[in-house]
């Protein structure tokens, strides 16, 4: 005996019965009523979840693994078991109508709590580029969540699947931090000694005022055969990847 997808379920609209979605419905119906009951809520939002992702996100947002399932048969570019339910129906609702620019690129890094700025191969001051130049970019990242942070590789895959084929991303955080130092003066009068590296150094003249803060900052970029890194002082020192 076939009975409703559940004890709750609504029916279909008489008037779509004759429609091919009439045969999908009654399909539904006889598999849904043979392996498990279905919340309603869930199903709708199954079959309709593009109209509730642009005009009633809420609706997804206790309906995590649909929305989960949604973003792979829609080929997001990468998905985060620590990304929130509600980035995730955002996620989604961009990517329905993703074209590829630099300002939506941004936009979807925003869902994996990174700051994320998209810069032309020209722009100065970034990592240098040896190689053609062509269809390449920089994605510079600025400012990540440390406590599910975005590493360079998974940034590289967003980027490269997020833009047209053949498009080369050079993807590098650039991230400044203040940290605060307290720092005392000597006294007068108090005789002292200035060391270094385990050697006596000659003195370095009057006590410079305390520092409380401490600006520090750097670049590290991953390419195909090392890593590059920037220190604070604009050096360049390259390791093995």
């Amino acid at each position: 005996m076939t009975r409703l997808l559940d004890a709750y379920a609504d029916v279909l609209p008489y008037g779509l019965h004759p429609t091919p979605f009439g045969e999908v419905w009654r399909a539904l119906q006889l598999v849904a009523a043979s392996v498990w009951d279905v919340d309603p809520s869930v199903y709708r939002a199954g079959i309709a979840w593009g109209w509730y992702v642009l005009h009633s996100p809420e609706a997804l947002e206790s309906q995590r693994e649909l929305v989960i399932a949604a973003l792979i048969s829609e080929q997001a570019p990468l998905i985060k078991s620590d990304q929130t339910t509600a980035e995730l129906v955002e996620y989604l609702r961009q990517w329905r109508e993703y074209k590829p620019t630099y300002a939506r690129l941004e936009a979807l890094y925003k869902l994996f709590a990174a700051d994320v700025e998209i810069l032309p191969v020209s722009t100065p001051g970034a990592p240098e580029v040896e190689e053609d130049t062509r269809l390449a970019f920089y994605v510079r990242i600025y400012g990540v969540d440390f406590s599910r942070m975005l590493t360079l590789d998974e940034a590289y895959t967003i980027a490269i699947r997020a833009t047209p084929l053949g498009s080369r991303p050079i993807v590098y955080y650039e991230l400044a931090e203040e940290l605060s130092i307290d720092v005392q003066p000597l006294e007068a009068g108090i005789p002292s000694v200035n060391c270094e590296n385990d050697a006596i150094c000659e003195p370095v003249g009057p006590v410079p005022p305390p520092i409380t803060q401490i600006p520090v900052g750097g670049i590290m970029t991953s390419t195909t055969d090392d890593v590059i890194y920037m220190d604070s002082f604009g050096g360049i020192m390259t390791a093995d990847a």
